[in-house]
């Protein structure tokens, strides 16, 4: 009884100093109070936990098990990097699992020779850095408190994927908003013929099942890279994190898996979100595509490029590819130069190696507006602009970076498209899909909004006459891609006066997987 009172006394006093001693293990695992008072107690020198392997001690017993009490089924081994698990994985395949964290599946062929592979977690500064830059794009709340790494000992694995299972901490999963899903994140290394490769966070498409709290999915061969290991060594770094939107769920019930695969509803080489303007005042020609399965010319490894390289010349204006506002201006050390913009779909692009930015965070800007200009500051190896795309994922399936090449100035071929269809073609319509303005129409212009890829579901679909010089705008809206209105019907016309706003509800099918 006395011990056991030692240990609350020890976990009280950590809550009440946490502020000075958290710094060390603790710091950076977004504990809240009574938690980051127990890893506190568990740390403590004088407490024999970690410091001196004692693990098996009776304090460090009590206070293991209230931590996985009160945190709902976490570890504190393995929270601070204290547990690991390591195998043999020979040319036959295999798995390895490090228990309450993680499971990576080896298929056949992976290696050549029985190799070492390690996963473990840890929590390191510089991973939060690459975090903080790259993943910003994708609207992240706060990120798991710690990453996994799996480390393989003598050669890369060479099969193109590896499946992974990862098991979300209950108290992460009670933090996450209901328009949120959490989601995998992993640092690739990222070039072209343009730029020499650097570490970034890449959103990984995955699937979550609700029964076991298990984000599974498909991790890249090209994840795997070298790093500051050992010569032989190579690394694979995943993190998770919440983003808006729903992605795909299994949704476990007694009769069965029921499971919604939000695969593209467009063919390769399709717009696969809302069509946007040519970023390049010269024109748009591509220098590097995107291609993440791209191999890097001398090494031979995969090292993708999630974006487009367009040619421009030093000073060459850039322009802002939609309607937006200005979400991030700032200098990296490997994108140099760099803008952001967040559009009024709740898309975003990202403008890199520039030479100027002629915007701050917070300026509105319109379509075809001059944010910048052109050069090839930072990791790059001539002047062009580096350009990507991330659609909004509330509203689009695709949550990761798409290909933007085929969105630029794309006809309205996709799911849903407005005209007027008036004789005098003089009025103006804007569109907008669950409050997000997905476009609008030109005067005189007709069939010049297109979106594609729609989350499956209900959606709510809005209508606003601009302009209408007779105070009549006349309209036909149509659907696409088995999208239906609420009646069944696929297209609407009308004749409302103009500033009138006209809604339906329309709903999306689960596309077929092609």
């Amino acid at each position: 009884m006395e011990k056991l009172n030692s240990v609350w006394l020890i976990i009280l006093l950590g809550v009440v100093i946490q502020d000075v001693f958290a710094a060390g293990e603790c710091d950076g695992l977004g504990l809240n109070n009574a938690l980051l008072g127990l890893c506190v107690a568990y740390t403590t020198e004088g407490n024999d936990c970690l410091y001196d392997g004692s693990n098996d001690s009776v304090n460090c017993a009590v206070i293991r098990k209230n931590f996985f009490r009160i945190s709902g089924g976490d570890d504190l081994d393995n929270l601070l990097n204290i547990g690991d698990a390591d195998a043999i994985i020979g040319p036959e395949g295999g798995t390895i699992i490090l228990q309450g964290v993680a499971a990576v599946h080896f298929p056949e062929d992976s290696f050549v020779e029985d190799t070492l592979v390690s996963i473990s977690t840890s929590s390191a500064d510089d991973v939060d850095e690459v975090f903080e830059e790259f993943a910003s794009i994708f609207l992240p709340l706060e990120r798991l408190g710690y990453e996994i790494r799996i480390i393989t000992d003598s050669a890369p694995p060479l099969s193109e994927f590896l499946a992974i299972d990862i098991i979300v901490p209950d108290t992460f999963l009670s933090s996450i908003p209901d328009n949120y899903r959490v989601e995998a994140f992993v640092i690739v290394e990222q070039g072209s013929d343009q730029e020499i490769p650097f570490p970034v966070f890449e959103l990984i498409p995955s699937t979550y099942d609700s029964l076991t709290s298990t984000v599974s999915f498909d991790l890249p061969g090209a994840a795997f890279f070298n790093g500051e290991l050992a010569q032989e060594q190579y690394q694979a770094i995943i993190t998770l994190a919440p983003t808006p939107g729903i992605g795909a769920t299994i949704s476990n019930t007694l009769e069965g898996a029921e499971v919604s695969v939000l695969a593209a509803a467009t063919s390769v080489g399709a717009c696969q979100a809302s069509s946007i303007s040519c970023p390049v005042a010269g024109g748009c020609s591509v220098n590097s595509p995107y291609n993440p399965a791209r191999k890097h010319p001398i090494t031979g490894q995969t090292r993708p490029h999630n974006g487009v390289d367009y040619a421009a010349a030093n000073g060459d204006s850039i322009l802002s590819a939609s309607d937006g506002v200005i979400e991030r201006s700032y200098s990296s050390q490997s994108y140099g130069e760099t803008i952001i913009v967040r559009h009024t779909n709740g898309s975003a692009t990202l403008y890199a190696h520039l030479q100027s930015r002629g915007v701050v965070k917070g300026d509105s800007v319109a379509a075809g507006q001059q944010i910048g200009t052109a050069d090839s500051t930072g990791l790059s190896s001539g002047p062009h602009l580096h350009f990507e795309y991330v659609p909004n994922g509330q509203i689009i399936q695709s949550k990761n970076r798409i290909d933007p090449d085929p969105c630029i100035d794309a006809l309205a071929s996709g799911s849903i498209t407005v005209r007027d269809s008036g004789s005098l073609a003089d009025d103006s319509f804007q569109l907008s899909l669950d409050g997000f303005v997905i476009g609008a129409t030109a005067i005189g212009a007709s069939n010049t909004i297109a979106i594609n890829n729609i989350i499956a579901g209900q959606h709510l679909l809005e209508l606003l006459v601009l302009v209408a010089p007779d105070n009549v705008g006349t309209y036909t809206v149509t659907l696409n891609d088995g999208i239906t209105f609420s009646d069944g019907s696929t297209s609407k016309s009308g004749s409302p006066p103009q500033g009138t706003l006209v809604s339906w509800t329309i709903n999306v099918p689960v596309p077929t997987t092609p």
